[in-house]
């Protein structure tokens, strides 16, 4: 009801079970008999290129979604370079495992369509590892696009038959969160993986990727980081300080996005489209810099910055320095009740961790405490739910021991009270 009041929405494509759901728009049955009556000529209505192709609903800071739109011809640039770069053909089959509804999913409807390749659509309502290794094994799936934390699990499932099950694959397209190559790394190495692995960025607002950076066995080891590579065609990308100025090299600013992918903002949103979008920039919130070799480093969200103990902390420039730990195959930080809290999978321990970290943060940045996990909670769209994993930790209440310092059990008093 939210989305569609606030997207002003007339019609809803759906089923006659669905029907009485949405009393106020109306509702267009495809199980209906007066479909199949429907006229078959073509529409009148015609489409120009700045006039708007869809709206995806995106989180919002409040918690209000906002509605990103996009122009027709963002998505059709888009298209164009997915298909040039990944020289998608008759022989390409395309599986979608993403939900409809995210933005990178998109693209992949559409490019091995106009390709002349093979759209695979599967009716799974659940993530199960076993039936999506087996659809890429038996259809001969040869490009995969979904999230970092979405992969990573297939690539373990398929390390048990020295990764057969992926030999079919050309390209995994990986977007949404960072890339850990520790994760990736025995899959890229291995005889039998004939893949790239493309790392791609860019916001819902700006038509899905503005840029992208491809990764295989002989440039794992480049950088310490993933870049997030160069801009697509007629997309730019810059590195901007807190008045928009552009930032030399070296500097952390605020990534922003120029060029023809730059959406129409928030429907029916003005005031936090003016925000978001100024001067034909779209500021992503993003954190970046950019190397003198022209390389762009992502180095976290500006929206993630907490404040613990009085000093403002980027959770992503922890996480970045947790991966770069050999045994860390991925880190996610979150901030709790004035604490720092890290999240692990791999196979270090704690005090390993801490002196690593010890090299690369100052002090007041080391997390207090290390959860290892097995596998990190997903959110519907397949990235990593830091809301979850924030509902697991328990209620912090510091104990009074005999013989502390009169400071310890001060501090132990007032924590238990408020």
């Amino acid at each position: 009801e939210q989305m569609i009041s606030s997207a002003n929405l007339e019609y809803v494509v759906t089923n006659k079970e669905l029907a009485g759901e949405f009393p106020n728009v109306q509702a267009i049955c495809m199980d209906d008999a007066s479909v199949d009556e429907a006229s078959a000529d073509e529409p009148a209505q015609s489409f120009e290129k700045d006039d708007l192709i869809y709206a995806i609903f995106t989180s919002g800071s409040t918690g209000r979604p906002k509605a990103a739109s996009v122009y027709h011809q963002g998505f059709a640039n888009l298209l164009h370079w997915y298909s040039i770069e990944l020289t998608l053909g008759p022989g390409d089959r395309t599986l979608v495992i993403s939900s409809p509804s995210f933005d990178l999913t998109q693209k992949n409807f559409f490019a091995p369509l106009i390709t002349g390749g093979t759209l695979i659509l599967d009716d799974c309502q659940t993530y199960d590892i076993s039936r999506i290794t087996a659809l890429i094994r038996d259809h001969g799936v040869t490009l995969l696009n979904c999230t970092p934390s979405a992969f990573y699990p297939l690539v373990d499932a398929a390390a048990g038959d020295g990764y057969a099950a992926l030999s079919s694959l050309r390209f995994a397209v990986l977007g949404g969160e960072p890339i850990s190559v520790n994760r990736l790394r025995a899959w890229l190495e291995h005889p039998n993986c004939r893949a790239e692995v493309v790392n791609s960025y860019g916001p819902t607002e700006c038509a899905d990727i503005c840029g992208f950076h491809r990764l295989h066995r002989g440039n794992l080891d480049d950088f310490p980081f993933v870049p997030l590579g160069r801009p697509i065609p007629n997309v730019q990308v810059t590195i901007r300080g807190e008045s928009l100025e552009l930032l030399p090299d070296g500097e952390i600013g605020e990534l922003c996005i120029s060029g023809i992918g730059v959406g129409g903002g928030y429907l029916n949103d003005p005031e936090r489209t003016a925000e978001a979008f100024t001067r034909s920039l779209y500021r992503t919130g993003d954190l970046a810099k950019r190397h003198p070799s022209g390389t762009l480093e992502f180095r976290g969200r500006a929206d993630q910055q907490v404040k613990v103990n009085g000093f403002r902390i980027e959770l992503g420039e922890i996480e970045i320095a947790l991966n770069l730990h050999d045994a860390v195959s991925e880190a996610v930080v979150i901030a709790c009740q004035n604490r720092l809290i890290a999240h692990i999978q791999g196979t270090p321990d704690a005090a390993a961790l801490r002196e690593h970290l010890s090299d690369h943060l100052p002090a007041y940045m080391i997390p207090g405490e290390f959860h290892f996990v097995e596998n990190f909670p997903l959110t519907p769209n397949g990235k990593v739910d830091r809301r979850a994993l924030a509902g697991t930790m328990a209620p912090h209440v510091p104990t009074i021991s005999p013989g502390v310092s009169m400071e310890s059990r001060i501090l132990a008093l007032w924590s238990e009270i408020l």
